[in-house]
């Protein structure tokens, strides 16, 4: 690197360095750590709300931030705004680092130790840059934010002051605090309070395809119940028009099942792709996602007895079986956006799948005539 990118770098690490010794000094001892009580929906909701105004925070300083930003004409005319914006990222950065040392105090419950120590770390990294923050807006302060100080002349070679310090680190922190709250998503049912589950339910928080087997099998164990065949005294009264009329009464009622439940389907994926674009956290799209899967293979279900029961079902039994599998992929992309979230990449691959699911099983429902 340069002269000035050398001087930077090394004035950075040292900086970083002292930083940390002061952390350790000021950080509070295990035993006057405070926890976060809230709801793992609440407290999640409120971490995502911290990260955002960070993320709102820096774009507003460095859109003064250029190659001659540091001149004086520049400066003359936004220095106040530079102030006034180096204030708000602290102000933010300070709020989400308080927030987060309450989830430090829940984390000291874990018993996964390496995952306690990969979120001490990042934690860790986080509270060394609102110290860095800190001590440089307050060098800034002590200086008075002079302009004659501060401007500087683009022609010459510069020393990195308190200016550049603030302006390097604030630079990370949006990233920095966006792989802290994916460690503490992807883990905030054991960080968290959950709320009380109705003990009826039969879904799994942890396991998709747990769901879609479980209910799979209670459709196998109810299909003898409504195959059970008539007894040989009703099959001798039973002429051969009544067969035929209680057969297509049958085959109807499954016609009618299959509509529902493809309604059902379309609805169930409209809400879900409507959690992940208003952006709400992962329990909240994952049991939308949930639903999804379950009302799916319902539908996949009843439509394999269907086929079963028609000519010429081979066809309909390939489509069930796709529109099956498809569900499975459904599964596993919005458990890697649970794990990744905020990533928006994988935000936006699982929205996508879940608009192509719900166009495939239109064209399904389409080609059945149903």
């Amino acid at each position: 690197p340069s002269a000035p990118d050398s001087q930077r770098i090394s004035r950075t690490s040292s900086s970083s360095g002292s930083s940390c010794d002061s952390l350790a000094l000021s950080s509070p001892s295990p035993e006057l750590l405070h926890e976060v009580t809230l709801s793992q929906d609440e407290a999640c909701r409120k971490l995502l709300d911290l990260q955002e105004s960070v993320c709102r925070a820096v774009p507003q300083l460095m859109e003064f931030v250029s190659s001659n930003w540091r001149c004086k004409q520049h400066l003359e005319k936004h220095l106040e705004e530079i102030k006034e914006a180096t204030e708000r990222i602290v102000g933010s950065v300070m709020c989400f680092q308080t927030f987060a040392l309450g989830i430090k105090g829940n984390a000291r419950h874990l018993t996964d130790i390496n995952l306690q120590t990969r979120l001490y770390k990042q934690l860790l990294t986080v509270e060394d840059c609102a110290v860095i923050l800190q001590q440089t807006t307050s060098a800034l302060n002590m200086a008075g934010w002079t302009l004659h100080t501060l401007c500087q002349d683009p022609d010459e070679v510069q020393t990195p002051d308190q200016l550049d310090r603030f302006v390097m680190v604030a630079r990370t922190v949006p990233d920095d605090i966006k792989r802290l709250v994916s460690i503490i998503y992807a883990n905030s049912k054991l960080l968290f309070k959950s709320p009380q589950k109705d003990p009826e339910s039969v879904e799994d928080d942890d396991d998709y395809i747990e769901l879609m087997v479980k209910d799979e099998k209670q459709e196998k164990e109810e299909e003898p119940k409504e195959n059970i065949s008539p007894t040989s005294e009703t099959n001798d009264n039973m002429g051969p028009s009544d067969s035929s009329s209680t057969k297509e009464q049958h085959l109807s009622s499954l016609s009618e099942h299959c509509r529902l439940y493809f309604g059902a389907l379309q609805k169930a994926i409209g809400a879900f792709v409507d959690s992940l674009h208003n952006g709400q956290p992962p329990e909240k799209f994952i049991s939308q996602s949930k639903l999804v899967i379950m009302v799916g293979q319902r539908l996949v279900n009843t439509l394999c007895k269907e086929a079963h029961r028609q000519e010429l079902s081979q066809s309909l039994l390939c489509k069930s079986n796709h529109l099956c599998a498809l569900l499975k992929q459904l599964a596993v992309a919005t458990k890697k956006a649970a794990l990744h979230f905020p990533d928006k990449q994988a935000l936006l691959e699982v929205k996508e799948f879940a608009k192509d699911l719900a166009q495939r099983a239109q064209h399904f429902r389409i080609s059945l005539d149903l």
